[in-house]
C-alpha cells in the first residue's frame, strides 16, 4: 500500500513540475534565465511524455491527467498570449 501512495505522489509531482516548468519557460522569455527554463521545460516535457506512455498500460483512464498535462504544456509554451499587437507596415 505504501508503494501505491509513493507512486501516486510521484505521478502528481511529475505533472505539477511539468506545468510549473511550462509557466517558468513562458515567464522567463527575454530574461537571462530563459535558456535554463527552456532546458528544464524540455526535460519535464520528456518526463511527462514517458509518464503518459507508462500510464497507458496501467488502466484505460490512467493516462488522462498526464495526457492533458502534456497538451497544456505544449500549447502553453507555443501560443503567444501577449496583448501587444504588431502593426504591419
Amino acid at each position: 500500500m505504501a508503494f501505491l501512495h509513493a507512486a501516486l505522489l510521484l505521478y502528481f509531482a511529475i505533472l505539477v513540475s511539468g506545468l510549473a516548468s511550462a509557466l517558468a519557460a513562458r515567464l522567463s522569455e527575454g530574461s537571462r534565465h530563459q535558456a535554463l527554463c527552456q532546458g528544464t521545460f524540455f526535460v519535464c516535457l520528456a518526463l511527462v511524455g514517458v509518464t503518459v506512455i507508462t500510464s497507458l498500460s496501467a488502466s484505460p483512464s490512467a493516462w488522462l491527467f498526464a495526457g492533458a498535462t502534456f497538451s497544456i504544456m505544449v500549447v502553453g509554451v507555443t501560443c503567444d498570449f501577449s496583448r501587444c499587437r504588431r502593426q504591419v507596415a
